[in-house]
């Protein structure tokens, strides 16, 4: 299930998406990108180069997908936790 599909059937409209999700971010963020682009929410999301690897993904991937999207992204803490805020 979709962070997009999920906020639709509870007609949830989201200000902030925290994503942790040990490797799998890509994949939700690729499930969000129609609430990325509707809502513009804040999001926080962890991006682990050790665990992107695993499923030959990268770090610059998640954040090269939420740039397209209309999004500032900036590291705010260690090495993999970023925030994008929406460009207005």
């Amino acid at each position: 299930l979709s962070i997009g599909t999920f906020c639709k059937q509870r007609n949830i409209v989201p200000d902030v998406i925290k994503i942790d999700v040990q490797g799998n971010e890509l994949a939700v963020l690729e499930g969000m990108k129609e609430t990325l682009k509707t809502h513009r929410p804040k999001v926080m999301v962890m991006l682990y180069d050790e665990l992107l690897k695993v499923k030959n993904q990268t770090k610059e991937q998640g954040i090269a997908l939420l740039q397209n999207a209309g999004y500032d992204v900036k590291l705010f803490a260690e090495d993999h936790a970023y925030l994008a805020l929406p460009i207005s």
